[in-house]
C-alpha cells in the first residue's frame, strides 16, 4: 500500500480540482468550493485529509523535511501543498482559530513558487489558487501585491478563465478595503478571541452575519512555524512596506 504522502497529488486533484478542465470555463460549483462556500459533502471529503495535515504539521514543527515537505520539489507538488495547507484547514476547522494556523506558512510557499518561476509552469487557474494565501493574508501589503499578480495573471489567461479571475480580483479588492479600514479582518475577531472596536462592531452588525456556531472539535490556536531559511526575510520585508 502506498503511503498517504505518495498519493496526495492525485487525491487533492480529484477533490479540490474536480470538474476543472484546462481552457474551459469555471463552473459555479468550483467557484463556490474555492471561495469557501462549504457544503456537507465538501466538509466530509476534506476531513479525509486531516491526517495529512497532522503529518505535515509534525514535519514542520520538528524542523526536519519529510515525505510531505518533499512534495514541494515540483510545480504541481507546490500547487497541491499550498491548496492543502491554505484551503483545507478553513474547511476542516471552520470557525475555529485552527483554520488560520497554516496561513503564514502557505503564503511563504506561494512566494517561493513565484521566486522559482514555478508558478508560471501551471495554468492561470492553478496559478490563481496558489496566490490565494497572498490575497487572503491579514496584511494590506500582501493583498496589494496579490492583486497586482492577479492582474498579470488575468492578462495572460484564456478568455474562458476571465470571468472567474475577474470575480477573484473583486474578492481580493473587497478584502483590501476591509484591511485599509480596520488593519485586520473583523470577522476573525470572535474566532481569534480578539476584542472588536466600536467601529468594527458597527461594521459587523451591518453585515447581518450570525456569530460563528460552536465547532464540534477545536485545536489550540498556534501558527505553524516557517521553516524555510528565507521565511523571516520574506515576511519582514513585506511588513516594512
Amino acid at each position: 500500500m502506498l503511503r498517504p504522502a505518495k498519493t496526495l497529488i492525485p487525491r487533492m486533484t480529484s477533490f479540490w480540482m474536480r470538474g476543472y478542465t484546462p481552457d474551459e470555463p469555471i463552473s459555479l460549483e468550483m467557484k463556490k468550493r474555492w471561495l469557501g462556500q462549504v457544503t456537507p459533502e465538501i466538509k466530509q471529503t476534506a476531513m479525509t485529509f486531516k491526517s495529512d495535515l497532522d503529518s505535515y504539521r509534525r514535519e514542520v514543527e520538528g524542523g526536519m523535511p519529510g515525505e510531505y515537505s518533499n512534495i514541494y520539489q515540483t510545480p504541481e507538488g507546490t500547487m497541491t501543498m499550498v491548496m492543502m495547507i491554505d484551503q483545507l484547514p478553513r474547511v476542516i476547522y471552520d470557525n475555529t482559530p485552527a483554520a488560520f494556523e497554516f496561513e503564514d506558512h502557505a503564503r511563504l510557499q506561494s512566494y517561493l513558487a513565484l521566486e522559482k518561476d514555478w508558478i508560471f509552469e501551471i495554468t492561470e487557474i492553478e496559478r490563481a489558487l496558489v496566490l490565494f494565501p497572498i490575497i487572503r493574508a491579514e496584511s494590506d501589503s500582501s493583498v496589494e501585491a496579490g492583486i497586482s499578480l492577479l492582474d498579470d495573471n488575468y492578462d495572460a489567461a484564456p478568455r474562458a478563465y476571465r470571468p472567474f479571475l475577474a470575480d477573484l480580483r473583486k474578492y481580493a479588492v473587497s478584502r483590501l478595503d476591509v484591511l485599509k479600514r480596520f488593519g485586520r479582518y473583523p470577522l476573525r475577531n470572535a474566532i481569534l478571541n480578539r476584542q472588536s472596536t466600536p467601529e468594527e462592531q458597527e461594521y459587523l452588525a451591518s453585515l447581518r452575519i450570525p456569530p460563528p456556531p460552536p465547532a464540534p472539535f477545536h485545536r489550540p490556536y498556534r501558527r505553524v512555524p516557517l521553516s524555510a531559511a528565507t521565511a523571516k526575510g520574506e515576511l519582514d520585508e513585506e511588513g516594512e512596506q
